[in-house]
C-alpha cells in the first residue's frame, strides 16, 4: 500500500493539467447591464482579476447586424465587459467605457423614432442604449458616418453625442489610457 502512495503523485503529475470544476457555469445577464451582456461565470480565472485597478476601455462599433431588427452585437460586448468585470468584483466606479458607432452600425445610434422612420421598426438598441447611459458609459457617433450616411444628427438617441469622426473619438480616448477593443 505505502508503494502505491509514493507512486500516485507521479501518476497523477503524469496526467498534465487537470480542469476541476466545482461550481456549475452560468450564462446570464447582470449585475450591471440587464437584459443584455449576458456572460459565462462561475468559475475561476486562473489569472485573478485586479479587482483594485481602474479599466478603461472604448469599443470601436463598427458594423451592424444584418438583421435590422436584431441587437448589435458589438454594442452588446461593451454591455458584456461591465457586467463581467463587476460580477468577478471590479466596482462599478472602476469601470469605465465608451463605444463609437461608425460605419453600418451608425443606423444603431439613432432613437426609435428616427429608426422608425427609416426601417419600419423600432430601434432593437434602445433598450440596450437606455442601460448603458445610466451606467455612465460614453456612446459617440462618428460625424462622418452620419454625413455619410444621411443620419441626422437631431434624430440620435439620447445617449448618443454626434463625435467629429471615429478616428477622434478613438485617437482621444487612447491617449487618455483606454484599451481599444475591436472584433
Amino acid at each position: 500500500m505505502h508503494k502505491i502512495r509514493s507512486f500516485l503523485p507521479f501518476l497523477i503529475m503524469g496526467l498534465g493539467p487537470v480542469f476541476v470544476q466545482s461550481q456549475e457555469i452560468i450564462h446570464q445577464p447582470g449585475p450591471v447591464i440587464y437584459p443584455e451582456g449576458a456572460i459565462f461565470y462561475g468559475y475561476t480565472p486562473e489569472h485573478p482579476v485586479d479587482t483594485a485597478m481602474d479599466y478603461f476601455a472604448v469599443f470601436d462599433i463598427h458594423s451592424a447586424n444584418p438583421d435590422d431588427s436584431q441587437l448589435n452585437g458589438l454594442l452588446n460586448s461593451l454591455a458584456r465587459y461591465i457586467n463581467m468585470h463587476a460580477r468577478y468584483g471590479v466596482p462599478v466606479n472602476r469601470i469605465h467605457v465608451a463605444g463609437v458607432f461608425h460605419g453600418s452600425a451608425g443606423k444603431d445610434a439613432l432613437s426609435d423614432a428616427a429608426y422608425l422612420a427609416r426601417f419600419g421598426k423600432t430601434n432593437p438598441n434602445t433598450p440596450l442604449l437606455d442601460v448603458l447611459s445610466e451606467a455612465g458609459a460614453q456612446l459617440f457617433l462618428c460625424g462622418q458616418t452620419a454625413y455619410r450616411r444621411d443620419l441626422d444628427p437631431a434624430t440620435l438617441h439620447p445617449g448618443v453625442q454626434l463625435a467629429l469622426s471615429a478616428m477622434t473619438i478613438l485617437t482621444e480616448y487612447q491617449q487618455k489610457g483606454y484599451a481599444l477593443i475591436r472584433f
